[in-house]
């Protein structure tokens, strides 16, 4: 998702589990065409090859993914993980880099913390903007879907058989 040139982490986050659980949702579904499947199986696979090409050495995304200086990003990390971990449980051939940024992507997010509904070190949820600088400067650490988005996370990684979720996730009730 790029608008004026910005690549919103978000936005390409929310893009790639809506790929990855179409289709998982559908590889027994004969009503869908392979047609569909095929593109959306190329979209995914297109989606994870670029992002690659901007984790962070601490293996987290940012907000804005082209952008440095932006927040690290736990929604779209998270994603990626469960998207790569899809997409080897479909037998979708992918590259070794991206297997292993999702494997960086995974340690970073054992770093963090769940605490209630937000995730350590990391913004919740902003209204978007299309204006990088307004959206940087009213990020904050609110409360966000920390929870969901570390099972998405720890769902993709068992299916990478990565290292399984420490005990960072607490009380979520």
């Amino acid at each position: 998702v790029t608008i004026n040139g910005v690549k919103w982490g978000r936005g390409i986050g929310w893009m790639l589990l809506a790929c990855a659980n179409f289709l998982l949702h559908t590889r027994d579904n004969n009503d869908v065409s392979t047609t569909m499947r095929s593109e959306i199986t190329s979209l995914l696979d297109l989606q994870l090859v670029n992002l690659v090409d901007y984790q962070r050495d601490t293996g987290a995304f940012g907000n804005v993914v082209n952008l440095h200086s932006s927040p690290d990003e736990t929604s779209l990390t998270s994603v990626f993980v469960f998207s790569v971990g899809a997409a080897k449980f479909l037998g979708i051939s992918l590259s070794p880099n991206v297997k292993d940024a999702a494997g960086t992507a995974w340690m970073w997010l054992n770093g963090r913390t769940v605490d209630g509904l937000s995730v350590s070190d990391t913004c919740g949820p902003q209204n978007m903007s299309t204006d990088v600088d307004d959206y940087d400067t009213n990020v904050s650490l609110v409360s966000g879907p920390g929870p969901a988005l570390m099972l998405w996370a720890s769902i993709g990684a068992n299916l990478l058989s990565l290292a399984v979720l420490s005990n960072r996730i607490g009380n979520c009730a």
